[in-house]
């Protein structure tokens, strides 16, 4: 629900605990989200970013410094990263 501004810098993060889904925009929680297993499968395909992965729709967006991490991050660790 919450919106990116298109001409100012903004943190964005995704976190999964392998049933909910949370988005932070500036590590202000937004949502959460119930992912279903339609939504979220384990593929062999490559991992891409800022595409739909069923089409070649792409985020009109500049993407720098994503990290991916082996575990989902707490409010606070997201909070952390918005301003290190």
């Amino acid at each position: 629900t919450g919106v990116v501004p298109a001409s100012a810098w903004s943190h964005v993060a995704v976190t999964f605990d392998g049933a909910q889904t949370q988005f932070y925009i500036d590590g202000v929680a937004d949502g959460p989200a119930v992912a279903t297993p339609t939504q979220l499968h384990v593929s062999t395909d490559p991992l891409t970013i800022g595409r739909q992965c069923t089409a070649n729709d792409y985020a009109v967006a500049d993407l720098d410094d994503v990290k991916i991490f082996g575990a989902p991050l707490t409010s606070g660790q997201v909070a952390e990263l918005v301003d290190p």
